[in-house]
């Protein structure tokens, strides 16, 4: 075997067809709606969801960190907390899987495709549930390498 040079060395015979498949019908959607639509309903998702974060998670200890302009934020919104950490592992619990970034950030990645509004409000229950309850002080602040 003697790779090709440059890219073309990862190059392999037939792709797997289901794959493809997949990527076909995705392909498919969002040619259909448009990047604009699905752009529109990501900054009406990103700003529905830092209203609720600044009415019912402030409160509690949260600070919103994302952009409050649209055009300076991508499909998710970053919360800033203390115990960000154990907050997070609560909360996949309650299945509401957000991304933790050390050492305080909780991010929620908001599909234009597949989040609706109201996710973000059920998201929102879960975690000022968890927050106000305590549930999140039970779980070990102890962080593995994949949090």
């Amino acid at each position: 075997y003697e790779p090709a040079a440059g890219i073309d060395r990862f190059a392999t015979g037939t792709p797997p067809i289901l794959q493809v498949a997949a990527v076909k019908a995705a392909a498919d959607v969002v040619a259909g709606v448009g990047m604009s639509a699905i752009r529109a309903k990501s900054v009406a998702l990103t700003t529905a969801m830092i209203e609720l974060a600044d009415k019912h998670l402030s409160p509690l200890g949260f600070e919103v960190i994302t952009p409050r302009l649209a055009d300076q934020r991508g499909s998710h919104v970053a919360l800033r907390h203390d115990d960000a950490y154990r907050i997070s592992q609560a909360m996949i619990a309650r299945h509401v899987v957000p991304d933790f970034r050390a050492p305080d950030v909780i991010r929620l990645g908001l599909s234009p495709l597949t989040t609706r509004f109201v996710d973000l409000a059920t998201a929102t229950d879960r975690i000022v549930a968890l927050v106000t309850s305590g549930e999140h002080l039970d779980i070990p602040d102890e962080r593995g390498r994949v949090t």
